[in-house]
């Protein structure tokens, strides 16, 4: 008899969920949004994003690179000047931008300097 008590307790709370979900459902029925007003709504929220103005402008690596020169730490400086010369020496297109870079870097200093006498020799392999 305390077997048969047992499964209708369990039936009992399974019928309970369902009556709940049931009730769930019937709650988001009646609210005031249809599928076509919610359709509009993803509509012109997508063409919202689309619209936004982008940022496409695109800046070449060197010159995040190039920045680096004006650092006054002189590791910093030449590692910066090397990889400037590496991007000079493997993509054609960027040489004369690059050889103009460092020989502009190289006119603000002494002749006797030692960042000038390195941009001096770095400008050789060009």
């Amino acid at each position: 008899m305390g077997n048969i008590n047992k499964r209708f307790k369990i039936i009992e709370k399974i019928k309970s969920f369902v009556i709940k979900e049931k009730n769930y459902d019937k709650a988001k029925e009646s609210d005031d949004i249809t599928k076509e007003i919610a359709s509009k709504i993803q509509i012109s929220s997508y063409n919202l994003v689309k619209a936004i103005d982008k940022d496409n402008s695109y800046t070449p690596p060197y010159k995040l690179i190039a920045e680096q020169l004006s650092v006054d730490d002189a590791l910093i400086f030449k590692s910066a000047a090397y990889h400037l010369v590496k991007i000079a020496t493997r993509h054609k297109k960027y040489k004369n931008d690059i050889s103009k870079i460092l020989s502009e870097k190289q006119k603000e200093f002494n002749k006797t300097d030692d960042k000038f006498l390195y941009l001096e020799e770095l400008l050789k392999n060009i």
